[in-house]
């Protein structure tokens, strides 16, 4: 791999690391989309933590020479090409995530719904992250005929089986929220909730993704929360006190 393609201020990361363990550290994959965009937005604002790190495949305009964020562009094929100080001591928000439809072959969404959030808890294992948050999907089960459930739930195997400080897997319903891209099947769900709100309830009940970012956050800050948390746990966390 090209050096290059990771753009990093190795500086800003040492001195971090020279400040000691008391430092707090977000590092943040899928911070482009809905939920990791709320992340970081949230997190800027977040006194708590001493530093907010993106992976990125491309810079976005609007963070860079924002004292609160660093941005690292990342080849996710790569990811052990990743320096050590980025994980160490951090916590690790994960919000990966694509469509068929976007990723065009179920081995490429398997790609990036399952290999890249599993590299990232890999490195977390080697180096001492202090814990892994990532957002799974309601109905996540490795042994599901449908291929999205099937994907997401072998990913939360594979991550419960390593030896991370603290795991939590987030599992949402249908996400409300503005999105780049158009997801039909979320759009009609969406529709039938607005029409039918009591059809949806429970851990089937819709969620904002900014409420997800909030929850994560709070897990993140101490909030006592189980391993596997769905919407209904998800809402509730979001509004505790850290």
């Amino acid at each position: 791999m090209n050096n290059n393609l990771i753009n990093l201020n190795y500086r800003n990361w040492k001195d971090i690391e020279m400040e000691g363990d008391l430092m707090k550290k977000a590092l943040i994959a899928g911070a482009t989309g809905m939920v990791g965009r709320e992340l970081v937005e949230q997190l800027i604002k977040d006194a708590s933590f001493d530093a907010v790190t993106v992976l990125v495949r491309n810079r976005v305009a609007a963070w860079d020479n924002h004292p609160r964020v660093e941005q690292v562009v990342v080849d996710f094929e790569q990811l052990d090409a990743l320096p050590p100080e980025l994980f160490r001591g951090a916590f690790v928000f994960c919000t990966l995530g694509t469509t068929i439809k976007k990723a065009k072959t179920k081995d490429n969404f398997r790609r990036v719904d399952h290999d890249y959030p599993l590299g990232l808890g890999q490195l977390a294992e080697r180096y001492g992250s202090d814990g892994v948050l990532v957002v799974t999907a309601l109905g996540a089960n490795a042994k599901s005929a449908v291929f999205y459930n099937q994907v997401k739930g072998r990913l939360e195997a594979d991550l419960k089986a390593l030896n991370l400080s603290k795991l939590h897997l987030f599992q949402p319903s249908l996400l409300l929220g503005e999105r780049e891209e158009h997801r039909t099947g979320e759009k009609f769900a969406m529709g039938l909730a607005k029409l039918l709100p009591g059809v949806l309830f429970g851990k089937y009940r819709p969620i904002a993704g900014r409420t997800v970012a909030q929850a994560m956050i709070n897990v993140a800050n101490g909030v006592d929360a189980p391993e596997t948390i769905t919407s209904n746990e998800i809402a509730r966390i979001a509004n505790r006190a850290p």
